[in-house]
């Protein structure tokens, strides 16, 4: 009898080391589809309206709803928030109402600040959504990560942002990717009449636009852990000490027209600079900088209490 009614009880439930009220970020599948197959038609337009101008027309115009299916994916605009209760247990992360999420299956935590609170980003293994979570309170951001043990102590957070050579204030994106190859092509014109040497002249032109292009766009791999920052762009590495850093500064630049180019900037002892670019707003540069910048700042003072600056503006062009 004792035997039976053990058989019948439920499972025991995994002991829950953090239990928390946060907001799901859920995607619109409706919209998203809605978007998918408005650009697969303005696609394949010309197979009905033949090879018109409209046809044409219809086909850049595709680039539009992939556009809004970016801006769905990499932005978050366009979500929703839904009010849950996360808990964490040992093995599983559980969403409630929601999916429960094996610990396995999570690679990497972060969180960025908005203007109001906290977005705790969870990225998950191959083609698995990431999950994001949104709290008021930085703590609450770090006790998220703590408990999963994705925080400064436990884990080496791993991100890409811009090519060094942009970063290192010696040159712009504007300087390799516009200047250099428009001073290339210019080169060329007094070989328009040489019928021998304009080839020559553009194919250097062109190798000069297609060096500076990858330049430009190769990231720099930045890995922050307990002891450090490491640095790789090509087949360059540079490791910097928690006790070479006097200072972390967020950096925002207006650019015009409600754009701003945003950076983060590693201050060392004796006056040196390390720059990192982390893209346009319009791009996710600001929340990729907002989520470096506060890595680091919880790595720094978890290992030394180091006095850190606030995020800072500063105009230009």
């Amino acid at each position: 009898m004792l035997d039976e009614e053990k058989s019948d009880r439920a499972p025991p439930r995994e002991e829950v080391s953090l239990r928390l009220d946060v907001e799901r970020l859920t995607f619109r599948w409706h919209l998203a589809a809605l978007l998918l197959a408005a650009a697969a038609g303005c696609a394949a337009s010309p197979l009905y309206w033949g090879k018109g101008d409209g046809a044409i027309l219809l086909v850049f115009g595709a680039s539009v709803p992939l556009y809004g299916l970016y801006v769905l994916r990499v932005r978050n605009l366009g979500m929703a928030r839904q009010p849950v209760e996360l808990e964490v247990g040992a093995r599983t992360l559980r969403l409630t109402p929601g999916p429960e999420v094996s610990r396995d299956t999570i690679v990497k935590g972060s969180y960025s600040q908005t203007d109001d609170g906290y977005w705790v980003k969870l990225e998950r293994r191959a083609l698995r959504r990431t999950l994001w979570l949104f709290v008021v309170g930085r703590e609450d951001a770090r006790r998220v990560l703590d408990a999963l043990r994705l925080g400064p102590a436990d884990a080496t957070f791993s991100t890409r942002v811009g090519s060094r050579l942009a970063g290192s204030g010696a040159w712009s994106y504007g300087a390799l990717s516009i200047a250099l190859p428009s001073l290339a092509w210019l080169a060329t014109i007094p070989f328009i009449d040489d019928r021998e040497l304009l080839p020559i002249a553009l194919g250097a032109a062109g190798s000069v636009t297609v060096i500076c292009w990858v330049l430009v766009l190769i990231p720099t791999r930045f890995d922050v852990d307990a002891r450090g920052v490491a640095l790789t762009w090509l087949f360059r590495g540079r490791t910097i000490a928690f006790d070479e850093v006097a200072a972390v500064e967020h950096v925002v630049r207006s650019l015009g027209q409600g754009n701003f180019l945003h950076s983060i900037t590693l201050h060392l002892v004796g006056d040196t600079k390390v720059r990192l670019t982390c893209g346009h707003s319009s791009f996710g540069g600001q929340e990729r900088a907002s989520t470096v910048h506060l890595r680091l700042e919880d790595a720094f003072r978890g290992a030394m209490q180091l006095p850190l600056r606030p995020v800072g503006k500063a105009g230009g062009g």
